[in-house]
């Protein structure tokens, strides 16, 4: 009797099971539809439910194996520069720091004369270095003595913009004469980069959608919708070509060259 209830146990686990299974029902998983109920399986609360996409040609490819295709593109611009920047300062030195600060003062004067007498701005003038430091003995021995302070140390400087280049020549020249002993970092300008920095960006563009068309054709394959643009940066300066900037008979000859703007763009666009 016991055998014969066994044999009739799957039987009534089926009639049991067959009721609880539910129409076939359409759910919603993440944002993807998939088909539940008989001879589908059990989609539960964390796993999701099997996606197929219809194959392209013979590969099947999902969303996520779409190819891409990112370059990066270059534009330049050069233009003649109309302002230059130049860092000029006293340097000087005396036994005591009142004695430093003084003699440094009064050169720095006679160069902030100079400037205003070439119609300088004051706008265009900003301190870009002021200190004060002390003049250590220099010995090799005896090494049991602390060493001593034997003076002071004065550095002044500023940084000046000149809105016509063709003054840098006779304004180095009467610096030096003032009293300058700093001049250094000269650099050429141009005061309003912005439609020149413009014009590197849509030449950097043109120069990535060249290169996307020239790999996708070389790929076998169709340049597809951009998908991003990003800008790693801009960059300007350097020289292209070389002229003299100091035209005054007797000045300093400068080179004012010309000055690049370059621009660069990363495009990734999607290729079918």
């Amino acid at each position: 009797m016991l055998h014969a209830m066994f044999r009739q146990l799957p039987a009534v686990i089926l009639l049991t099971v067959i009721p609880a299974l539910a129409p076939a029902q359409t759910v919603t998983w993440m944002g993807l539809a998939a088909q539940t109920g008989a001879g589908s399986g059990t989609v539960g609360n964390d796993a999701p439910p099997a996606v197929t996409t219809a194959p392209t040609g013979d590969v099947a490819v999902s969303p996520a194996q779409s190819a891409t295709l990112a370059v990066q593109g270059t534009g330049v611009v050069s233009a003649a520069p109309d302002i230059v920047t130049i860092t000029v300062g006293v340097e000087v030195g005396a036994p005591t720091a009142d004695q430093a600060m003084r003699r440094n003062a009064d050169r720095m004067r006679a160069i902030m004369d100079l400037l205003k007498a070439r119609k300088v701005a004051p706008g265009d003038i900003q301190t870009s270095q002021f200190s004060l430091q002390p003049i250590w003995e220099n010995r090799a021995k005896p090494y049991d003595k602390p060493l001593s302070i034997i003076g002071f140390n004065a550095i002044n400087t500023v940084r000046v913009t000149l809105r016509r280049i063709d003054m840098l020549g006779a304004v180095l020249d009467g610096l030096s004469q003032s009293g300058a002993n700093r001049i250094q970092n000269v650099r050429f300008d141009i005061a309003d980069a912005r439609p020149l920095r413009d014009e590197a960006r849509r030449r950097a563009v043109r120069d990535a959608m060249r290169k996307a068309r020239l790999y996708a054709d070389a790929a076998g394959r169709r340049l597809g919708p951009i998908l991003s643009i990003s800008e790693p940066g801009t960059t300007s300066g350097g020289t292209v070509e070389l002229a003299m900037a100091a035209r005054a008979p007797g000045a300093a000859p400068i080179a004012e060259g010309r000055v690049a703007l370059r621009a660069r763009v990363i495009m990734r666009f999607a290729l079918q």
